[in-house]
């Protein structure tokens, strides 16, 4: 109906309007969408990277010192570290990503991570404010415990953070710093 009053030369937004029909939908199904093709899988890989020097360097070749650093000291390193290396000692002008994605083609990533949470409520702990000169922890009996630090403990930060640093959505009931 309201393509009829359209094509006498009415206006289309006063026309959709009137029949409270949106301007998306009109054209939507004016122009029917087309089938979307099989997804390609993006940009097409090159194949070869380059050195500061100008010099094509083949992925297989990357692929190989790969597994080079990966057999020798830097057996450890992610691979975030070995773009590094790569750039250092072969003068590469590599990214990454795309050291990540040989490295995932030569299974050498390593399981990420992931960081243990401590919930300071089921702990029981509250930590006094981080820019207070030591840190202590509040236990909520009230008693104030010094905190032993491990190079392999977490910042205390994470741990718990007072009302002054916590975000809104974190709950903890009441203040435990003058001024919080």
């Amino acid at each position: 109906m309201a393509e009829k009053w359209i094509q006498r030369g009415y206006p289309i937004a006063v026309v959709l309007r009137i029949v409270g029909v949106a301007r998306s939908t009109y054209y939507a199904h004016r122009h029917p969408k087309r089938p979307k093709s099989p997804r390609k899988g993006g940009r097409p890989k090159p194949g070869y990277s380059w050195t500061t020097a100008g010099k094509r360097v083949p992925d297989e070749q990357i692929q190989e010192w790969l597994c080079e650093l990966i057999a020798g000291e830097e057996a450890c390193y992610g691979y975030r570290k070995l773009t590094v290396v790569l750039r250092r000692r072969y003068g590469l002008i590599i990214n990454h990503k795309k050291v990540y994605r040989l490295c995932r083609e030569l299974r050498l990533l390593r399981p990420c991570q992931r960081r243990l949470e401590i919930d300071p409520l089921r702990a029981g702990l509250e930590l006094t404010h981080p820019r207070e000169s030591s840190p202590t922890v509040r236990s909520t009996k009230g008693r104030r415990t010094p905190v032993t630090v491990s190079p392999l403990s977490p910042p205390l930060w994470m741990v718990a953070l007072c009302r002054r640093c916590r975000p809104a959505s974190f709950p903890v009931a009441g203040s435990f710093h003058p001024g919080c």
